[in-house]
């Protein structure tokens, strides 16, 4: 919007470099003693106004104009590109999660297997209840990260399907 808003004023500041002209109708009704001599008559009318620019202030007026729609165009670039970082960043963030994801969903299953053979070998008198209490922590705190991670990639996967729906509404 505020490209085309600074297109217009561009255009707008051109307008008094170009010559002007006003064209018209005038009409003026006579009368007179008798009938016959009355009447109306339309006269033309044009007019033409050019104002010179000897001292630059109207060529000022359209560089200063066309200086703000460039801003105006760098601007709506900036803010296209920063938009692009921030969709490419969200990105490799949900890749980065989903490969931890799966490094500790296969850490948890490797804990749960470590704590279902330290039971085992607590049943038969091997280790000591210790040893299963620390199994325990290590597999329940893997799940926790593994909880965690899905939640953080639950998050960036909703940011990317906002931007893509707001990418594709805004294209129409």
């Amino acid at each position: 919007a505020q490209v085309r808003v600074a297109q217009a004023a561009l255009e707008a500041s051109r307008a008094p470099l170009l010559p002007g002209g006003r064209a018209g109708f005038s009409a003026t009704r006579a009368e007179a003693a008798t009938a016959a001599a009355s009447g109306t008559s339309l006269s033309p009318s044009f007019s033409v106004s050019w104002e010179l620019d000897l001292w630059g202030r109207l060529g000022q007026q359209v560089e200063s104009a066309q200086a703000r729609l460039e801003a105006s165009e760098y601007d709506r670039q900036a803010l296209q590109l920063s938009l692009q970082a921030t969709l490419t960043q969200t990105w490799l963030s949900l890749r980065a999660i989903q490969t931890q994801l799966a490094l500790l969903e296969d850490t948890a299953q490797a804990y749960e297997r470590s704590l279902q053979m330290t039971q085992d070998r607590y049943r038969v008198g091997i280790v000591p209840a210790t040893d299963v209490a620390q199994a325990q922590t290590q597999l329940k705190t893997a799940q926790a990260q593994a909880a965690e991670l899905a939640g953080n990639r639950a998050v960036l996967d909703n940011a990317l399907a906002d931007r893509k729906s707001t990418r594709l509404n805004s294209s129409h």
